[in-house]
This record gives structure tokens, C-alpha cells and sequence, in this order.
């Protein structure tokens, strides 16, 4: 299977010149391309003065030092590599290398002492505006012996098929490899018989899953990611605002009500929207009606689904003193209140004469 099918840049390339290389935009962390290790050399250009260039690539601890190298670097590019970690990429680098002037190559060698997502900023120090000799290849290497095959694939998510970015595939104990926006991943591997596992934040882990490396080979390993369960989040609201609110007496009271249903969409439960008033009396939202009356009964039964903020009523009769709105749902549609599966969110709405109105 051709590299080209899953790393269009690979064999490609783009000439150095003064326009804008295949990668763009890479201009901040978050616009980070990923890089292989001792995949063909990335080739970029800085295409204007101000232009920087973000890759990223994961790791593991590992007595190995990784290479960055950039190399047929233009005249009028002064290299600068700057080293991140994930959780440091906007404070201070972990490594900086501009042993170069314009024209000269620059080496950063590093050594891994924890496992993670790694981030590389090569910027341009010539003082000129870049013009038509302002390109580099960059090149990310790491030691596994002179003889290597290719594993290849495309992480997505079960549910929706969707593809995965940013998940970690990890042979053994070998190098990681990350994937991309389309869900692909590229990892150059000793031949053996090892296992792969790939995660990614918000999924299980899939794997390990055996597969055999051949010297010169490719071989093909598809994921199907899991998403992590999520639970319901009911928001209420009074007036546009959540928590605690303050009204005059005869003041409006509009609450409104939403629901993200994580990933228990269609799952039954009973629907709550509660009110408790100044002297305790419990009053619920009959659907039918469009209005809280007196009882303790779920609002509505069935399958959860999400919407945004919905306007639900206005009230304008309020009587001084605490009243403490609930919507809530619960995973046991049986009609009564189960505390133990409950999900839910309240607001407090004071009404009193010298209440400050909060829009």
C-alpha cells in the first residue's frame, strides 16, 4: 500500500520558494501538522516574515535521542527550533537550538523523559523579509536499525465513523505515532510480531492487537475507537442566569431550560421540572398545561434527546421569599424520584421588594 494514499505529502513535497508550502496554515500550536519519525522530510518555506511553523509528534520515555534536523535550508532562512511540551507549549521551551546562521543547517538532539504529545516550532531568525530562497526540509528521526517496515491505518469512532485526530498508536514499547485530521497514521517499525494500542482523549483504549511487521512491507490496522460514556447535564435558568437571582416583588421570571445528553441519547428516564416554594410546598410543570401545579409527578417520560435553551414560562406572581427551581432527569423511568440516577441543576430566584433585578 503506497504511503501517498495516507501521507499525501509524502514523495510529493513542494518546491522552496516564495509562496506558501503544503502544510498552511501552521501558524499556531492548535494548526500543529503531525510528523512521523523517519518519514520522508517535510519540505516548508517561510513564505512571508512573520510565518512560523508548528508540527507535532508523540513520545516515549526512551534512552534513544530523537533528531530533529532541518536541512537545505534557503538564504534567506535563519532557523530556529523551539521544543514543547503538550501542557507547555505557550510557557517557556524545553529546548531551543539556533547553532546556524542564514543558509545552515540546525540540529536539535533530544532524549525523552515522559511520555506524551511533543510540539516543535521552527521559526525564522533572518532579519531580510523571506524571499524565493527562504525554504527548509524538516526531518524527525529516531534509531530502528537499518531495516523497517510501514504500519498504517485509520483511527475512527465506532459511533458515528467519524474519523479521530490527535490519537496515540503505540507498537510495544516503540515509538508512538499520532493521527491525523482524516483519522490516518503512519508508524516506521522494525520487523518483528508486535501488538499496537491506540487512545485518545474521550474514547477506550482499544488493542493491543497483534501484528506482524515485514522488512520493506506495509501493514494495515484499522481502529474503531469507543467513545468514554458521558452523562446527562440539565441546565435551568432564570432570566438568563443560573445559580442564584434576585427580583422586586411582581417583577417577570422567565425560566428557560436545556439538556446535553451526553452519550445516553434515546436512553428512557423521567423528566423533572420542579419548583419548591418560600413555604415548601413542592409544585410540578404539567406539560399539558404549560404551567406548575400542586403534586410530584414527572413532567415527561421517555427518551432523552438534546436541545439548546428553551423559554418554558413567565411568571409574574412570584411571592416574597426563596423560590428554588429544579429540572433534573433520572435513568429509571418507573415514575418515581431515584435519587442515586438523578441528574440535575437548580436555580434560586429571592423575591423581595428591595431585590436587586438581575437581567
Amino acid at each position: 500500500m503506497a504511503m501517498l494514499a495516507f501521507f499525501p505529502w509524502v514523495a510529493a513535497g513542494t518546491s522552496q520558494g516564495s509562496d506558501p508550502d503544503i502544510y498552511e496554515p501552521d501558524d499556531i500550536r492548535s494548526e500543529a501538522n503531525v510528523i512521523a519519525p523517519n518519514e520522508v522530510p517535510q519540505q516548508h518555506n517561510f513564505h512571508r516574515a512573520e510565518d512560523v511553523d508548528w508540527v507535532k509528534f508523540a513520545a516515549k520515555v526512551s534512552d534513544e535521542w530523537y533528531t530533529f534536523e532541518a536541512t537545505n535550508v534557503g538564504m534567506d532562512a535563519d532557523v530556529v527550533l523551539e521544543l514543547y511540551m503538550n501542557d507547555s507549549a505557550h510557557g517557556p521551551a524545553i529546548r531551543i537550538k539556533n547553532n546556524g546562521w542564514e543558509g545552515e543547517d540546525e540540529i536539535l538532539d533530544w532524549k525523552c523523559l515522559r511520555d506524551g504529545t511533543y510540539y516543535l516550532k521552527v521559526r525564522n531568525l533572518a532579519t531580510s523579509v523571506p524571499g524565493t530562497d527562504s525554504g527548509y526540509d524538516l526531518e524527525l528521526r529516531y534509531p530502528i536499525g537499518p531495516f523497517s517496515g510501514n504500519i498504517v491505518g485509520y483511527v475512527t469512532d465506532a459511533v458515528t465513523t467519524l474519523p479521530v485526530a490527535g490519537a496515540t498508536i503505540t507498537a510495544d514499547s516503540r515509538i508512538p505515532g499520532l493521527s491525523l485530521q482524516d483519522g490516518a497514521y503512519l508508524i516506521i517499525h522494525p520487523p518483528g510480531t508486535f501488538t499496537l494500542t491506540a487512545q485518545a482523549p474521550g474514547y477506550v483504549q482499544q488493542g493491543p492487537l497483534p501484528v506482524v511487521v515485514i522488512e520493506g512491507g506495509t501493514i494495515l490496522q484499522n481502529f474503531q475507537l469507543t467513545p468514554l460514556p458521558t452523562l446527562p447535564r440539565p441546565v435551568i435558568m432564570a432570566n438568563g442566569a443560573s445559580g442564584q437571582v434576585s427580583v422586586p416583588v411582581g417583577s417577570p421570571v422567565q425560566i428557560a431550560i436545556s439538556l446535553n445528553s451526553g452519550t445516553q441519547v434515546l436512553k428512557p428516564a423521567d423528566w423533572w421540572l420542579v419548583q419548591q416554594t418560600p413555604t415548601g410546598i413542592l409544585l410540578c410543570y404539567d406539560l399539558s398545561q404549560g404551567m406548575m401545579v400542586n403534586g410530584f409527578f414527572p413532567t415527561y417520560q421517555g427518551g432523552l434527546f438534546e436541545f439548546g435553551r428553551i423559554p418554558l414560562m413567565t411568571l409574574s406572581n412570584l411571592t416574597s421569599g426563596s423560590h428554588v427551581f429544579y429540572f433534573g432527569v433520572d435513568m429509571n423511568p418507573n415514575g418515581t424520584l431515584d435519587m442515586g440516577v438523578l441528574y440535575f441543576d437548580y436555580v434560586c430566584v429571592s423575591v423581595g421588594s428591595g431585590a436587586f433585578f438581575r437581567e
